[in-house]
């Protein structure tokens, strides 16, 4: 878990530092931003009604 926050932290701060430039980065603007998250809510209850599926199908234990 701690390698996946790291890497978020350093994949933001390229994005949202100077030091993006030597990268051809730019900042995700409020529209990426609410895009990805509606696609991240949908993912979520798409694995959610998957697991509910499932559980109703095959017995677990």
């Amino acid at each position: 878990m701690l390698v996946v926050v790291v890497t978020l932290a350093f994949q933001l701060a390229i994005l949202y530092i100077p030091i993006g430039v030597l990268f051809g980065v730019t900042p995700l603007g409020a529209v990426h931003w609410m895009q990805t998250g509606v696609a991240v809510a949908a993912f979520v209850v798409l694995i959610g009604a998957f697991a509910q599926v499932q559980d109703r199908l095959f017995d677990r234990y």
